[in-house]
C-alpha cells in the first residue's frame, strides 16, 4: 500500500510538471539576468495570464480570471487583482488574445492592476515578458500602435519610476514577438497598474496580445539603489549581445 502511494504520488507530480513549467518559465528570467533580483523562483509575486478565460472583472478571491499565480505572496494579495479593457479592445475566445483588429481605426486600452506589500522604505521591482502577433513590419511601428504606461497607488510625484524604456528587449519567437521589460518604484506603492495604450491604424492592422507574464519583488530601497550602478549597466549588456 505504501508503495502504491509513493508510485501515485510520483505520477501525479509527473502530470503536473508540464502546468507548473508552462507558468513559471521567463524566456529571460530576473533571476538570471537581473544582478540584484534578490527572489529565486517562484518569487515574491509570479502570475501567468495566458488569456485562456476572459480575463476582465473587478477584484474577486480567485484574482484575475484565468491566471497562474505561483509566487509565494500571490495567494496573500490576489483578492485585489484584476483586468480591464475597453474601446476596441477585445477578447479572442478562440485564439486565446486580446487585442485590436481592423477594419480600424482601432483604439482602446488595457490595465493589469496588481496589489502589493504594504512595506515602506522599500522600493518595488518588475520583470514582464509579454507575446505579441501583430501586422506592424517593425519594432518602432508596433511601439507607436501599442504603448505602455505604469499606474501606482498615491501621488505619482511622490514616486520615482526607473523604466528604462530604451532597454526593452525583444526576442523573436515565430510567429509571435516576443518583448521583456523590467523596472523598479521608489518607494514601494501600495499597487501598480500595466497599461496597454492601443492606436491601431485604419485598415487590416491589428495587434494581439497572446500572454503576459510578471514576477515582481520589494526589496530595502538601499540595495535597490545600489542596482542602479550595476545592474543596468548588465541588462543594456544583454540588449546589445541580443540585438547582435
Amino acid at each position: 500500500m505504501r508503495r502504491y502511494n509513493i508510485i501515485l504520488i510520483v505520477a501525479l507530480a509527473i502530470c503536473l510538471i508540464p502546468l507548473y513549467v508552462n507558468a513559471s518559465s521567463f524566456y529571460y528570467s530576473p533571476e538570471d539576468f537581473w544582478d540584484e533580483w534578490q527572489t529565486e523562483f517562484p518569487y515574491q509575486r509570479n502570475i501567468y495570464l495566458d488569456f485562456s478565460s476572459d480575463p476582465k472583472g473587478l477584484p474577486n478571491k480567485n484574482g484575475i480570471p484565468g491566471a497562474d499565480y505561483e509566487g509565494w505572496l500571490d495567494d496573500a494579495l490576489m483578492e485585489s487583482d484584476f483586468v480591464n479593457y475597453d474601446g476596441d479592445v477585445t477578447w479572442d475566445e478562440g485564439g486565446q488574445k486580446i487585442g485590436v483588429e481592423g477594419p480600424g481605426p482601432g483604439l482602446g486600452s488595457g490595465i493589469i492592476h496588481i496589489d502589493n506589500l504594504d512595506i515602506i522604505n522599500y522600493a518595488k521591482k518588475f520583470w514582464i515578458e509579454v507575446h505579441i502577433t501583430t501586422s506592424a513590419t517593425d519594432t518602432k511601428q508596433l511601439m507607436s500602435w501599442l504603448n505602455w504606461t505604469f499606474n501606482f497607488g498615491g501621488a505619482a510625484e511622490d514616486y520615482v519610476l526607473y523604466w528604462p524604456l530604451d532597454d526593452i528587449c525583444i526576442f523573436s519567437i515565430d510567429p509571435t514577438i516576443g518583448i521583456a521589460t523590467y523596472g523598479m518604484i521608489l518607494p514601494n506603492p501600495e499597487w501598480e497598474e500595466i497599461q496597454f495604450e492601443f492606436n491601431v491604424p485604419e485598415g487590416n492592422n491589428y495587434v494581439w496580445i497572446h500572454d503576459v507574464h510578471l514576477a515582481t519583488e520589494c526589496v530595502p530601497i538601499s540595495s535597490a539603489v545600489w542596482f542602479l550602478g550595476s545592474g543596468l549597466i548588465c541588462i543594456v549588456g544583454i540588449r546589445r549581445k541580443i540585438k547582435k
